[in-house]
């Protein structure tokens, strides 16, 4: 029995002296520019593109789409050409590359850093991890903007379990609460790399004291190791709702922080004109 129990407790060890290791810091890095932001500085943005970005920009038919993907390209260079501290002279070694998925990452010196963007009609948003991530780090961003929202009940019945739905409809403001949903889950599809490859109804997260956690998911997915965060904010007149999702199977804790975009525009354009 002894040695019985001395085996267990040997087994334990790893997982033990693994949960009393201190967590791991990651920063994540925001920035986002406004589409009319966008337009103006169009013809200097165009430069931070590649020829395939520049091909693929062309291929887009209305000029909103235009400016949301050479708004995301450029910004991503940006950042992260503040981040590693790359001279604006070498800014076209930092390439913007997908899975086969479709998900994105920053490339630079052969070393792949975690990128996720997101756009509504105002805002695109970028977010960054300096650190080079293993696999199993996941990272999405989502922002939506406030509104009011037609025939929401039935909206929540197209994306939202039914106790999602309760919650919503129960809330004093229905139409923010289920933004603040939809943003998570937009943000955590995004992390996993499936997009609307997946159901968002196979999904189903708690707010529960406004902190979100994830309950069910499909199989495959894991529960545990997820952290969100949800913040509100207005710009140019306009209600923000941004979404963060991160994953690792390591101990980790976020540090997000905001670099504005139009410091790092205005330090390129000063640098390049």
């Amino acid at each position: 029995m002894l040695k019985q129990r001395l085996s267990v407790w040997l087994n334990q060890i790893p997982a033990v002296m693994a949960w009393n290791k201190k967590p791991q810091q990651i920063s994540i890095y925001l920035s986002q520019i406004a589409t009319a932001e966008v337009a103006q500085h169009r013809n200097h943005l165009l430069s931070l593109l590649d020829q395939g970005e520049t091909s693929r920009l062309h291929q887009y038919q209305h000029l909103g789409d235009q400016q949301r993907f050479l708004g995301g390209r450029a910004l991503s260079k940006l950042l992260a050409a503040q981040l590693f501290q790359l001279p604006w002279s070498q800014i076209h070694q930092i390439r913007i590359i997908t899975d086969q998925l479709g998900k994105p990452s920053i490339q630079l010196n052969q070393t792949n850093y975690p990128l996720s963007l997101s756009h509504n009609e105002h805002q695109v948003l970028v977010a960054l991890s300096r650190q080079a991530l293993s696999q199993d780090c996941k990272l999405g961003v989502d922002i939506e903007a406030h509104g009011i929202i037609p025939d929401l009940e039935n909206l929540c019945a197209t994306v939202c379990t039914a106790a999602e739905s309760q919650d919503i409809l129960s809330h004093p403001d229905p139409a923010t609460r289920f933004i603040a949903y939809w943003s998570l889950k937009e943000a955590l599809l995004k992390a996993l790399g499936m997009g609307y490859r997946l159901d968002p109804l196979q999904f189903s997260l708690s707010l529960r004291q406004d902190r979100p956690c994830l309950i069910s998911a499909p199989e495959g997915v894991p529960l545990n190791g997820w952290q969100f965060h949800l913040h509100t904010y207005t710009s140019d007149q306009h209600t923000q709702q941004l979404a963060i999702a991160f994953h690792s199977t390591h101990r980790s804790q976020l540090q997000i922080q905001q670099l504005p975009a139009a410091a790092l525009l205005e330090h390129y354009l000063n640098e390049t004109r």
